[in-house]
């Protein structure tokens, strides 16, 4: 048997370590800390449509079941279903111990006087509310004729026994089957709150990301980047703008911080996809491009050596100014910085260090990335030349629908956390280059190792999809999309259901906003003309990956990564 937990309960916010709003990849990465205290857990969800039931975990050994909406895939519901595997304590009186069971009068002496319950008659139970917090007692048959039509609370039967606490569900909102997840902004001020208080029962209590700031939406626009925008406990809002073929490192660094790891690339397994350098013969118009710079090149070289002063003392001893590389030197590699809690990757260019891509995770369950990133909370908007240039905060998300609890959950996984982890971690050490359709490797899309600038070798992952496209803006136009952000006071459009793909949609729906003919939803998208044949991505054989391949279908500035369920998990911005 587990050691017994020992869990502070607040109405309405947390139990113990998991607060309402939580993220599932958060809670996670707890219970991978915990592992010697919650040995198992089992993940259940719908396998064939992940938003059409709740994602549950349920911690089998220690009496708790964690249900997260999944459209946010954040906590909404704390429901513990066994007393006698927990200590749990209000305002620092016992609920329940090795000595102390949950009966109804416990609850009304502790906690305090509240409005009738409801009586269940086809399941002979009665539920005792509070402001986020509901108590199940369990009644016997020959009584429930007490309780039927009378508003008295089982607080003691006539026989003198009392009835004891069968469940107990913390939730946000009216009741916990129509709860829905906290607010970021609430859950920060929540965490903070609990951070200033000395109060045994919070201590030990975690924040989301370690005490890095919670995203909150990401608005993202094709052909231009992403606006990140941060919960803040103050009315100020926090944002982030990482802009394509304009953003640095630096940039990063200021406004992010460090990231989880740095990947550097070392080659381009898309290669053969791209129009150039791949064995595709290049148009007449790329090959006059291609004249014009070395034309430009040898102008400069030939104006060089016609200096005077100090550039023809550099020439004299041997100094070589041109921009061409010495012979046998490399080209320098990508690199990616991984930013895990965020769900994003950037991709920067070695040579310019300026943002080449931009990756976007859902962190579906059934991917083989499942948890490696949180879900990233982004609306992408579809290029318009008809679109108003607005500020990311004016943008409008779709609304969440509610969870579906009456649709059971089709897919259960039962392991013990330190197991999964030692099997994901030698997994990916074993992951083979393995192509189906494309000479795309696994590896490519997610390395096994990373290094970053302490030599140190994180695990990363870099989707790496499509290389440089042709039609990208070269680097010397950089100038020109600064001025379009400035112009536009952060260059993104607002958004309207018909305009932007949200995390949730299938890639049938994503094709057909990104159709330009206009048979679509989207008639007038810029977007240009979406593949119609989508390249399959295998990552090793069937022992090292269970969930079987994905396809990457996409356009010009965008790619998706879609799973055989239809549902898309990750997003390619270039």
């Amino acid at each position: 048997m587990a050691q017994r937990l020992d869990l502070a309960i607040a109405p309405g916010k947390h139990l113990g370590w998991f607060r309402l709003g939580m993220s599932l990849w958060d809670v996670i990465r707890l219970l991978r800390e915990q592992a010697a205290l919650i040995p198992v857990v089992e993940l259940k969800y719908s396998e064939e449509d992940p938003f059409a039931a709740d994602i549950v975990l349920r911690l089998a050994s220690n009496g708790i079941e964690l249900r997260f909406e999944p459209y946010s895939q954040r906590l909404k519901v704390i429901k513990v279903d066994d007393f006698s595997r927990l200590r749990l304590t209000y305002m620092g009186g016992e609920v329940s111990s090795s000595k102390v069971i949950p009966t109804c009068i416990l609850i009304n002496d502790l906690i305090g006087p509240t409005f009738p319950g409801e009586f269940d008659s086809s399941k002979n139970l009665y539920t005792l509310s509070y402001p986020g917090l509901s108590l199940v007692f369990p009644i016997p048959e020959k009584l429930i004729l007490l309780y039927q039509s009378s508003a008295e609370m089982p607080i003691e039967f006539p026989d003198g026994n009392t009835p004891v606490a069968s469940h107990m569900y913390i939730f946000h909102g009216a009741d916990w089957i129509s709860a829905m997840p906290l607010p970021v902004a609430t859950l920060a001020r929540n965490i903070q709150d609990g951070n200033n208080n000395n109060s045994p029962g919070l201590r030990g209590i975690r924040g989301t990301g370690e005490g890095r700031p919670e995203l909150e939406r990401v608005v993202a626009k094709i052909n231009y980047g992403a606006v990140l925008q941060f919960a803040s406990v103050t009315s100020q809002v926090s944002k982030c703008q990482i802009q394509l073929h304009v953003t640095t490192p630096q940039d990063l660094l200021a406004d992010l911080g460090s990231p989880g790891s740095i990947y550097y690339k070392e080659d381009d397994k898309m290669q053969i996809h791209s129009d150039s350098d791949g064995g595709v013969a290049q148009t007449h118009q790329q090959q006059k491009q291609q004249q014009q710079q070395t034309q430009q090149q040898q102008q400069r070289q030939n104006q060089m050596q016609d200096d005077d002063g100090i550039l023809g003392e550099m020439d004299d001893i041997g100094y070589d100014r041109t921009d061409r590389r010495a012979q046998g030197s490399q080209q320098p590699h990508d690199y990616f910085y991984n930013y895990f809690h965020l769900g994003i990757d950037v991709l920067f260019d070695g040579s310019t260090h300026r943002c080449k891509k931009i990756v976007m995770h859902t962190n579906v369950p059934g991917h083989f990335d499942f948890q490696s990133y949180k879900r990233c909370p982004f609306v992408l908007h579809l290029p318009s030349s008809s679109g108003t240039n607005l500020d990311a905060g004016s943008a409008r998300l779709p609304p969440i629908a509610p969870g579906q609890t009456s649709s059971p959950p089709t897919h259960t996984a039962g392991v013990s956390i330190s197991e999964a982890s030692a099997t994901s971690k030698q997994s990916r050490k074993k992951r083979h280059s393995n192509t189906a359709g494309a000479a795309i490797e696994a590896s490519e899309l997610h390395p096994s190792t990373a290094s970053n600038s302490s030599g140190d070798s994180p695990r990363g992952s870099s989707p790496e999809l499509l290389g440089s496209s042709p039609g990208q803006m070269p680097m010397e136009h950089g100038h020109s999309y600064q001025q379009t952000a400035a112009a536009g006071s952060g260059g993104l459009m607002s958004v309207s259901p018909e305009k932007g793909i949200t995390p949730d949609m299938k890639i049938p729906m994503v094709m057909a906003l990104l159709d330009p003919s206009g048979s679509g939803p989207s008639a007038g998208s810029a977007a240009g003309v979406p593949n119609k044949q989508g390249l399959l991505l295998n990552r090793g054989s069937s022992s090292q990956n269970p969930f079987r391949h994905t396809t990457l279908w996409g356009t010009d500035g965008v790619v998706f990564e879609a799973m055989q369920n239809g549902h898309v998990s990750t997003v390619v911005l270039y």
